[in-house]
């Protein structure tokens, strides 16, 4: 969940001269999702007085309280943006190519069997970038393409139209450099030492990636959870040396109890890992104010390595979620995963005199056993932009309204195996943004039942110091497809660049021979 921002804006129609007026007004709520678990078995019956809530360290009162079992929603529940679960995929190709292919089957078997209210998108992540594969969609078919190419090559910005190839895993080299164990050992230590600076190099862009990815999530609607599929990293490129067991028992929340806990750097140490520490803590921060929760997978399957393994390296990026670790059986791992989070608790409160990061703090009162409980631990008084790709795509994949901007669409089939898509937008709208120039994006998709079957795109460019008389105009242009007979709808997606205005248009059509 998010801050949710109600708006009310209203458009007076006035000349051009005089500018368009809008009135704003503001109330801020914001949604903590809670879960609780006990021995990794969701704790249903709860009630409102079962949960205590801090923020900023003050007692709140808990003005909403609501129970979503994804286990029993109805249709038109599943239909709701806020009652669904959204779970980004996210492989990490730096693992080792047979663990990668573990993790696609295992995922490729647990999305066939998947609930209604889950909707999933696949990503990749290495050292250079993280790639959006497939979107938030429910559409089974292109998730599963997804996961077994886990590539995509396409014009389409939002990769709604991504084709899919086979899977192809590159196979990394692997050096034969003799039986002497001298001279391994003199080899590895010197690796080492020449490699150290580099990997902490990209292990701070890979924790960037994953920090602006939260920035992408932070305005959808809906339970949000990042999968990370990895054999993790050498925790010690953070911690600078080796660190204590009781690392891995620190299962979330903040990043200072990690710190407190480790051995202190040896003198002359390299003083990197304090910035890995930060970004670290402020990658957590970032997803727990954008109400995501990062759920991280040893796909590397049974091992017990600790003092600087990946496995250690995993629990410190999932702050927010947890980790399941020690599992050859990654379908049923994943399966867990999903489990624990079948039921979640929204405590929701009016924010006021809100700073800029806010911290919260969930207790639970008189519920029996031991029970462990997961929420989002802070928010953030500053609204997340919705101009992000994945927030853009859930727009068009997934029909959400938009009210900022008027958009008409209309199609013409007339000519076989072919549609002609006609927008208009009205003239004056876009001139009530004012500036000396007013840059505006359309992107038209093609719909079949199997998914996003073609795309076109349009720039608008007005330049309002020439545009006399056009706030009585509307601002129109065309679009040809070439499709096979079938029935078909398209979806038409326009924003003002620069702003978090949008329209959206959808029309259904069929096609002849």
């Amino acid at each position: 969940m998010r801050i949710g921002l109600l708006t009310l804006v209203v458009l007076l129609s006035l000349p051009l001269a005089a500018q368009s007026v809008r009135e704003v007004t503001t109330v801020e709520v914001v949604e903590v999702p809670v879960y609780v678990t006990d021995h990794g078995k969701p704790v249903p019956g709860l009630t409102r007085e079962n949960f205590r809530l801090l923020v900023n360290g003050k007692p709140q009162s808990v003005d909403y309280f609501d129970i979503v079992d994804f286990a029993g929603l109805s249709a038109d529940e599943v239909q709701n943006p806020k009652q669904r679960r959204l779970y980004f995929l996210l492989f990490d190709l730096t693992s080792e190519p047979f663990t990668i292919l573990r993790a696609c089957t295992a995922v490729d078997e647990f999305v066939q069997q998947a609930g209604p209210a889950d909707m999933f998108a696949v990503a990749t992540l290495d050292n250079n970038r993280l790639n959006v594969v497939v979107p938030f969609t429910r559409n089974r078919d292109p998730i599963r393409r997804g996961i077994r190419s886990l590539r995509t090559e396409t014009r389409d910005p939002l990769r709604l139209t991504a084709d899919s190839p086979t899977l192809t895993v590159m196979e990394s080299p692997r050096w034969n450099l003799g039986d002497d164990e001298l001279v391994r050992n003199s080899l590895t230590e010197m690796m080492d030492d020449l490699g150290a600076e580099p990997e902490r190099r990209r292990v701070e862009h890979r924790i960037e990636l994953l920090d602006r990815l939260a920035r992408q999530l932070a305005p959808l609607e809906g339970h949000k959870h990042v999968v990370l599929f990895s054999t993790g990293f050498d925790a010690k490129v953070v911690l600078g040396g080796p660190s204590a067991r009781q690392l891995v028992d620190v299962r979330q929340g903040p990043l200072r109890p990690i710190t407190e806990r480790l051995h202190p750097a040896p003198r002359g140490a390299p003083k990197t890992e304090s910035r890995l520490l930060q970004i670290l803590g402020e990658m957590n921060t970032r997803y727990a104010g954008a109400s995501v929760f990062l759920d991280a997978i040893d796909i590397a399957g049974l091992r017990s390595t600790w003092g600087g393994g990946g496995k250690e390296a995993l629990y410190m990026l999932a702050r927010t979620g947890q980790v399941i670790a020690n599992r050859n059986d990654l379908a049923d791992a994943i399966g867990d995963l999903t489990d624990t989070q079948r039921i979640v608790y929204v405590l929701g409160f009016h924010a006021r005199a809100a700073r800029k990061t806010n911290s919260i703090r969930v207790q639970l009162a008189n519920v029996p056993g031991s029970p462990r409980v997961s929420y989002r631990r802070s928010f953030s008084s500053v609204p997340s932009s919705g101009t992000s790709a994945l927030f853009l795509a859930d727009i068009v994949a997934n029909d959400i309204p938009q009210n900022g901007l008027s958009v008409a669409a209309a199609i013409d089939t007339a000519k076989p195996r072919t549609a002609t898509l006609s927008i208009t937008i009205p003239g004056r709208e876009l001139l009530a943004f004012g500036g000396n120039r007013v840059s505006a994006q359309a992107l038209l998709y093609v719909f079949s039942a199997a998914g996003a079957v073609a795309f076109q795109g349009k720039d608008i460019e007005i330049d309002t110091k020439r545009a006399a008389g056009l706030e009585e105009l509307d601002i129109g242009f065309r679009r040809t497809f070439e499709l096979e007979p079938g029935t078909y709808v398209a979806k038409v997606l326009v924003r003002v660049i620069g702003t978090d205005v949008r329209g959206f248009a959808r029309r259904e059509f069929t096609v002849t021979n």
